[in-house]
């Protein structure tokens, strides 16, 4: 792979490469293989991208700067914050914000 991103975690997010499962068992083709995008020179420059999950952290040091309150929609408790539920221990929708 040539770009590799500095972020501490990237190691750890598995589903950013072809051809590696970590725990799960996933074709190949359900992996965003992002480091081929790279290789085009593909940034996401100015790309809006919804999320439809159990709620983010819109506060994470990754998302706060791109975060948009005006298009946000709380489908679960229909109120006016994106955060996940207290108590709520998945964070499934910031991993995938």
């Amino acid at each position: 792979m040539g770009f590799v991103p500095n972020d501490p975690l990237f190691a750890d997010q598995w589903y950013l490469r072809s051809g590696q499962n970590g725990r799960r068992s996933l074709p190949n083709s359900a992996h965003i293989n992002v480091a081929f995008a790279w290789a085009q020179t593909i940034t996401g420059q100015g790309a809006v991208i919804g999320v439809v999950d159990d709620g983010i952290d819109y506060l994470h040091p990754d998302l706060f700067a791109n975060y948009r309150a005006d298009l946000d929609v709380d489908l679960v408790d229909r109120d006016d914050s994106p955060l996940v539920e207290p108590g709520s221990n998945d964070g499934h929708g910031t991993a995938v914000a």
